[in-house]
């Protein structure tokens, strides 16, 4: 029984180093997608389908994260970025633990006074090094959203702990399952085998490559059969190849070693880059106290420790400053590891050597204020520092994409590049209705990178679905020299023929609300407003949808500035650009035709203003000096 109390005892601090972690992760967790350009949107999307994720497909992800969603399953983004929060903590709760093993091997022969045990010293530095590693900008980046690399950190320091333990069947096993989630996980196996040969030396074959760790290892590989039991279904780009050569190809990720043997996006660091990576990581002085610490390790002789975590470091930054991904930040995040477990030793030995030049009778009392400071200071992390990186209230991605559902017609068309594609494709399938219409959306969506390519998929598409209504995300060069468009929301509608009949018009205004104001105000000879509604789809914003009508044809191209006025005249917000978002230049309007337009404007600091706003639109001319040519005062009430 005592035996059994002193083993809870002993995990105790891992399991409050772990709760405190996930507190700060969960206060900064991210309440939705929060990224367009990002794997964070890949994966909710892939996870809620059970399809196949980019080489190397993850499977161990996407069942882990399928797994999750269970919970809600109207919300998988949110329930990954928990994934993510949980893995880090466990991270930062096992970095602890090991910090702790390494210290006490460290400090084995140490004396430090009567009645007061060697353990309780060695508690300050591995609680420095677990946070210093944690509250990392990079890692707390990772652990808000629906990323790999949280959980890629926890095998790299479960089997940085096995490998000291000496834990051979459990190392086997979790770097076989490691392999079916992140492939940078064999750089460690150098520096596990260099140090298992240190550390067994004649039993290294009897003791480690035994029969059973073998299949330790490979039994967790039979995870990656899910991509071909899930080849039917295939990945968001379409890129798997669903035939022996294709899955070999995906799982090894060989497309990706052009970032190795080449340069493919001009990605160029210098020597500045990767010190001020790791100093805004790490700090200064915590890259000093782990330079103390490899010190400390060579004078103790722990060759064990030294080699596993050195070689580990020496692949890693070999590959990570090899490898030309634009993103190459989070790849260097178990070299920020390792250096935390190394400062974690040398403030481990800082302490050791202050109490023991303590007076005895108060080594207890000075190491207890030692160790307050030092959660105080980590405390001091998670409150402050990071405050500015909380992603808890980013429902920026979230409200354009459900922006775009709420403007697209059930039957719709949206033509863009992969990133915004799977938005789209994500929030459908987390929202499958319209909140106007209680009826099932059937959106296609086509995926075209290429200018050329989209402009390729819209004319298909006009060409087999004339009546169809179809919606590019940006603007591409050519279209409006041969079609009309309109601005619908956030998204471009393309028009085979310019909207000119009154029938036309009705159903232009009908897509509006009910808000929508009917004018007749002359900005310039060819130019009329006629109409306008205001809305307001996001916090703080107020969109400003217009109803141009062209009388004649306009030989020039002008400019918009939509400004938002309070009370006293003065500008609030403001927006210049070429109409339709940037798609539709005045030039290149048809008489007699009419144009849906829309402004999206911003209030900084809405308190501030009064509840009566004005909107001014300036129409001019920008290569005549801004010349202004038309202007239109707007008035409304502020709604709540």
């Amino acid at each position: 029984m005592y035996i059994f109390t002193e083993q809870i005892k002993r995990y105790v601090p891992t399991l409050a180093i772990i709760l405190l972690s996930f507190s700060m992760y969960y206060i900064g967790l991210a309440p939705s997608v929060v990224a367009i350009f990002d794997d964070s949107l890949e994966f909710p999307l892939v996870v809620h389908h059970l399809a196949i994720a980019h080489p190397t497909g993850y499977p161990f992800y996407i069942l882990l994260g399928k797994l999750f969603s269970i919970f809600q399953p109207t919300n998988v983004a949110y329930q990954l970025n928990l994934m993510s929060a949980i893995f880090a903590s466990l991270t930062v709760g096992v970095m602890y633990h090991v910090g702790l093993t390494l210290s006490l091997k460290l400090h084995v022969s140490d004396s430090v006074g009567k009645g007061v045990t060697k353990s309780y010293f060695v508690n300050g530095g591995a609680i420095l090094g677990a946070f210093l590693f944690g509250t990392g900008a990079i890692f707390y980046s990772q652990a808000t959203i629906a990323e790999v690399y949280t959980l890629n950190s926890f095998f790299v320091i479960l089997i940085l702990f096995f490998t000291l333990q000496k834990r051979w069947l459990a190392l086997a096993f979790t770097l076989g399952l490691s392999l079916t989630h992140h492939r940078t996980i064999v750089l460690l196996i150098p520096a596990i085998l260099i140090s298992s040969l240190i550390a067994e030396r004649q039993n290294f074959f009897k003791n480690v490559f035994k029969l059973q760790h073998v299949l330790a290892g490979a039994v967790p590989l039979l995870l990656y059969l899910y991509l071909p039991l899930r080849g039917h279904v295939g990945s968001l780009d379409g890129n798997y190849e669903h035939s022996i050569s294709g899955f070999w190809t995906h799982i090894t990720a060989a497309d990706y070693s052009a970032f190795l043997f080449s340069n493919p996006f001009g990605n160029e660091r210098n020597i500045e880059f990767y010190q001020t990576l790791f100093v805004s990581e790490l700090y200064v002085w915590g890259i000093v106290l782990a330079v103390f610490g490899i010190g400390c390790l060579i004078i103790d002789r722990r060759w064990h420790a030294l080699s596993l975590t050195g070689i580990a470091f020496l692949t890693y930054f070999v590959f990570n400053i090899s490898y030309t991904v634009s993103d190459i930040e989070v790849f260097f995040l178990p070299n920020f590891l390792i250096i935390a477990l190394w400062a974690g030793i040398g403030m481990n030995k800082i302490l050791v050597n202050f109490c023991r030049y303590c007076c005895r009778t108060t080594q207890f009392v000075h190491a207890s204020w030692l160790n307050i400071i030092l959660v105080i200071i980590a405390l001091f992390f998670l409150v402050g520092y990071h405050r500015g990186t909380s992603r808890a209230n980013d429902w920026h991605v979230h409200n354009y994409g459900m922006d775009v559902l709420q403007h697209v017609e059930s039957d719709a068309a949206i033509v863009g590049i992969l990133g915004e594609i799977t938005l789209f494709r994500y929030m459908q399938a987390m929202y499958n209705v319209r909140e106007d219409v209680d009826v099932p959306m059937n959106l296609q969506t086509y995926v075209a990178d290429l200018e050329v390519e989209r402009f390729a998929v819209v004319e298909d598409l006009l060409k087999r679905h004339p009546h169809k209504p179809i919606y590019i995300t940006r603007e591409l060069a050519g279209l409006a020299d041969r079609y009309s468009l309109s601005a619908v929301g956030p998204l471009i509608q393309v028009h085979a023929e310019p909207i000119s009949s009154s029938m036309q018009k009705l159903k232009m205004l009908h897509s509006l609300s009910t808000s929508f104001l009917e004018t007749d105000i002359s900005l310039t000879p060819e130019i009329n407003l006629a109409g306008y509604e205001i809305s307001y789809p996001y916090p703080n914003h107020v969109r400003l949808t217009i109803l141009w009508h062209i009388t004649k044809t306009i030989t020039t191209d002008l400019k918009i500035s939509a400004r938002l006025l309070d009370d006293m005249g003065e500008i609030v917000a403001v927006i210049d650009k070429i109409p339709v978002h940037f798609a539709y230049p005045t030039r290149k309007w048809r008489a007699d035709e009419f144009i849906c337009d829309v402004y999206d404007l911003e209030l900084v600091n809405p308190s501030r203003h009064a509840n009566k706003l004005t909107i001014l639109l300036v129409m001019y001319e920008p290569a005549d000096g801004a010349k202004e040519v038309g202007r239109a005062e707007l008035s409304f009430p502020r709604s709540n």
